[in-house]
């Protein structure tokens, strides 16, 4: 675009990357806890960081020889409120966040991560940190502000990144999704060095590594920083600078002045595409994608669409100055100038007419016309219509073992949409100020 830029391609000397094996029992020196994690391919000059923030695998369930497609949408009739299964982990503390993987739900807080089977709500595997003085960081930001993902997975839902903030440097962890087994390990400053994922790449600030060995592929070192998080599948998204105090776009307050390119994953100096107004996400003030689809305006006519940014294809969006808000896992909601708002289903690429009574902004449909009622001191999941009405009876949900709901209730706190239905997460609230459980609840 103008900008001189150079990109260097293939293994770099002095990269510290290495990559783990996972050994069995009684290996001896080398290992690390009881899933006994051993670092090889750097001898004696491996650094101690690396098996210090390395997590540790415990693997319960062997990967599918096949695996069928992320999920569609539900059709309304199939919605039957039927609860599969509950899932529950004392692990699991704190902050917990719920990604939709391929196979299921992945669970996280600051030092665990449990991947569920979302069919049967069974635990697949599981990583947890043994240093204590480490914690597992926002990858999709590593301390820059607007992204708080603790997990980046790539568009497939196949891998999952991951980093480690020890006391002087952070390690990358990429993870297979669907075996738990850890692809290969990166050790690294903590500086504002943003993660970025494809589903053939792994960017770490301005060097990609080759999602399933860790070999560089590539290194720029121009100005240009890419969109944190999960991109598309073979595309990244150039980040646009808005600080510069441009004039905003008639008709649109939440445009992108700048220009977004859209680039290769496997080459950073081919541009395949160009958004000439992208409309910013509030909570970030930053372009963001939607499972790869976002929001551009044309100042033209006013007209919105939805683009996703692999295929670009198109769907028309609400016309006027336009507003994001929703899912941070692929349901956005577009707002208009008039008429009512409109969401994605970034899943499929379908859009429709938001429902009035939406107390579940945020959260994933099950369906065009289901979703979780998210409340607060409740003992049962609540599946609603558009209007607002119960579609289904509702859910009776467990009390957590040696509580009852005498002394306390739940409180909702998200549902994503997974291959095989819905999963809500919940967490108890007692009486007592003592760490509460939590709950994964599986149904459909």
């Amino acid at each position: 675009m103008g900008t001189s830029q150079q990109v260097t391609h293939g293994p770099t000397t002095g990269q510290s990357w290495v990559r783990p094996t996972l050994l069995g029992l009684g290996l001896g020196l080398g290992t690390i806890g009881v899933g006994l994690m051993v670092v090889t391919g750097a001898g004696l000059g491996l650094r101690k960081a690396v098996t210090d923030l390395s997590p540790v695998l415990s693997v319960t369930a062997e990967a599918p020889a096949t695996l069928s497609g992320m999920p569609g949408p539900l059709p309304d009739d199939t919605v039957t409120g039927e609860l599969v299964a509950t899932f529950t982990s004392s692990d699991l503390t704190g902050d917990v966040q719920v990604n939709p993987g391929a196979r299921g739900p992945i669970l996280s807080d600051d030092n665990t991560v449990i991947a569920v089977d979302g069919a049967t709500g069974e635990q697949l595997w599981q990583h947890q940190l043994q240093n204590w003085k480490a914690h597992l960081t926002p990858a999709g930001r590593l301390m820059t502000e607007g992204w708080d993902d603790r997990l980046v997975l790539s568009p497939d839902g196949t891998a999952a990144a991951l980093v480690v903030l020890g006391e002087h440097e952070c390690v990358l962890t990429v993870l297979d999704g669907l075996t738990g087994q850890v692809r290969f390990t990166r050790s690294f400053p903590c500086h504002k060095e943003r993660i970025s994922v494809t589903d053939h790449v792994v960017v770490v600030g301005r060097t990609a590594h080759d999602i399933h060995t860790g070999e560089q592929r590539w290194s720029t070192e121009d100005s240009r920083e890419f969109l944190p998080g999960t991109n598309t599948s073979s595309r990244l998204v150039v980040l646009p600078d808005i600080s510069a105090a441009d004039d905003p776009v008639p008709g649109c307050k939440h445009c992108i002045v700048t220009p977004v390119p859209v680039v290769s994953d496997q080459d950073p100096n081919e541009v395949v595409a160009q958004l000439d107004r992208a409309v910013r996400n509030p909570p970030e003030q930053q372009l963001k994608l939607h499972r790869g689809w976002t929001l551009v305006h044309d100042p033209s006519d006013g007209s919105n669409s939805w683009v996703d940014i692999e295929t670009l294809e198109s769907r028309q969006a609400p016309a006027g100055d336009p507003e994001l808000v929703g899912s941070y896992t692929g349901f956005p909601k577009c707002f208009g100038s008039s008429g009512p708002a409109q969401v994605l289903d970034s899943w499929t690429g379908r859009v429709w007419e938001a429902p009035e009574a939406d107390d579940g902004v945020g959260d994933d449909p099950l369906a065009d016309n289901a979703r979780v009622s998210r409340r607060s001191g409740t003992k049962e999941l609540t599946l609603i219509r558009g209007d607002g009405e119960p579609l289904v009876t509702p859910i009776p949900l467990p009390a957590p073992e040696g509580k009852s709901y005498s002394s306390g209730s739940w409180d909702i706190k998200t549902t994503v949409r997974t291959r095989d239905g819905g999963a809500t997460l919940l967490r108890w609230k007692g009486e007592s100020n003592e760490e509460q459980p939590i709950l994964l609840a599986i149904h459909r």
